[in-house]
């Protein structure tokens, strides 16, 4: 994932283009994730969702399944309002590499979440609960002629811990 020439900092030996371009395609990754964050925000917006990727995309995590295709990840995005009352994603710390003709490119992002979500089936209460979410995404991106689009997305869930319990005594809620 990381390219040393991540860190070279200005190359004046490249086309003034070339590195704009360059430049042009991180800002519009990163805009592609910062919607990502901002349709998921926006109670699981589905039918927005969607144009983010490609036909043939692939979403997996640890803690809420694997959905291969757009119609697939579509219907997971449309369920989680029923599990998710509300949320607040936090993307930080991208590092994003590109294949050497910028056609495909792989980033990396952290997650930090606040969120509501529906009480677990051992609830005493039923009451929805309190949670903070971390995560590691490690996302794969092809160049379509629309733009910028996820071909994959791998979510390494770190916690999904009540607010009250905290990620020590509870991981993983329920």
């Amino acid at each position: 994932m990381i390219n040393p020439s991540m860190f070279e900092g200005a190359r004046p030996d490249r086309p003034i283009e070339e590195r704009i371009a360059h430049l042009e395609d991180l800002e519009a990754i990163r805009n592609l994730k910062s919607a990502y964050a901002f349709f998921c925000d926006d109670n699981y917006d589905a039918d927005n969702f969607r144009k983010l990727f490609v036909a043939d995309s692939h979403w997996e995590s640890n803690a809420f399944g694997e959905y291969k295709g757009i119609e697939e990840i579509a219907t997971f995005i449309r369920e989680l309002p029923a599990q998710i009352n509300w949320a607040l994603h936090y993307m930080v710390n991208p590092m994003i590499t590109f294949n050497a003709d910028r056609t495909e490119a792989s980033g990396r992002w952290i997650l930090i979440e606040f969120a509501t979500m529906s009480a677990v089936e051992s609830s005493p209460n039923k009451d929805p609960e309190a949670v903070i979410i971390s995560c590691s995404y490690h996302d794969d991106f092809v160049r379509t002629p629309e733009g910028w689009r996820f071909k994959r997305v791998r979510a390494h869930f770190h916690n999904v811990s009540g607010w009250k319990s905290g990620w020590v005594d509870q991981p993983f809620r329920g």
